[in-house]
């Protein structure tokens, strides 16, 4: 599980899409198995491995900037600092979202409805947001919830920071334990690959799990530093280094890339190792392809283009 960087040529022309252009049968799953024969863990193959394209700053005037998500053209970012929830259009733009009923909000997530749910630390409770700003109990936890998840079929996925737990709740209320990695990791990023395996990683270690059908923990890969959070996205699997400033790409072998930024702390924007990142925390995908859009504690939202690099 070693940290390299990647040092390939920016293609400046419109294959840019071409990723997300790929046929459905060519973007096979992330998902992690164990192979029999040699009891290593492997990845199955992508169309395209993902290369960084050019970094710049969208906005600078947000407080603590966490969670982030996209909603119509719109970006929702949470700021824990102030219990707010705050839009920001593309030209970087900021207004009120949602500015009361919240209480330490950190990682939200969106449903397919344009409910934005919200990690409501402070409470440690889940809200749903409504797609005009109002805010009610979606459920209630047990202890501190940092970082929440929509599955495709539209469950909430949610990871206790502190136990390592995984619950699933149903948009019905039904609550079932899913999986759990070591406790005290600081359990904070959850996804699904596009063929149903679930990862979960801690904040605190930087580890990166594969939950396996019994819901166990197997790790897969680990940051360098402190964990921001995760992505997959068309095809790659991608994580903010809040603390070691840098956004990675994790290979199916576990090993991790730096994706953009040089490490050192800071706004800089321009090629993809030159670009200074702060605390790069949320993490998500231009549905459309092309982009990556990443908040950092420092209350900016950097846009990295993304480019199809070499065919798996």
């Amino acid at each position: 599980m070693s940290t390299r960087s990647l040092h390939a040529p920016i293609l400046l022309t419109a294959f840019a899409l071409l990723a997300a252009a790929a046929p459905a049968s060519a973007q096979a799953r992330l998902g992690v198995r164990n192979n029999p024969a040699t009891k290593t863990v492997f990845l199955s193959q992508e169309s395209f491995v993902l290369e960084a394209g050019v970094v710049a700053t969208i906005t600078k005037n947000l407080s603590g900037a966490d969670g982030i998500a996209l909603l119509g053209d719109n970006f929702i970012v949470s700021q824990p600092n102030l219990s707010n929830l705050m839009r920001v259009d593309r030209k970087g733009v900021v207004s009120n979202f949602a500015p009361f009923g919240l209480q330490q909000c950190y990682g939200i997530s969106p449903a397919k409805d344009g409910t934005i749910f919200v990690a409501n630390w402070g409470q440690k409770n889940v809200k749903a947001v409504t797609p005009w700003g109002q805010v009610s109990t979606f459920m209630q936890g047990n202890s501190q919830i940092g970082n929440v998840f929509v599955a495709p079929n539209g469950d909430v996925i949610v990871p206790y920071f502190y136990t390592g737990v995984i619950e699933r709740v149903t948009r019905g209320g039904q609550r079932t334990t899913i999986g759990k990695i070591p406790a005290n990791k600081g359990l904070h990023g959850i996804l699904f690959d596009n063929e149903g395996q679930l990862f979960a990683a801690g904040h605190l270690d930087g580890v990166i799990y594969r939950i396996e059908d019994d819901g166990s923990a197997t790790p897969f890969a680990k940051l360098p530093g402190q964990m921001g959070n995760i992505l997959w996205y068309q095809g790659n699997f991608f994580a903010t280094g809040y603390d070691t400033h840098q956004v990675y790409r994790i290979e199916r072998d576990g090993t991790v890339e730096v994706f953009a930024g040089s490490g050192i702390p800071g706004g800089w924007n321009g090629p993809p190792l030159n670009a200074r990142f702060r605390n790069p925390n949320g993490l998500i995908g231009e549905p459309k392809g092309g982009y990556l859009y990443v908040s950092e504690s420092g209350g900016a939202i950097r846009r990295i283009q993304v480019l199809p690099g070499r065919r798996r």
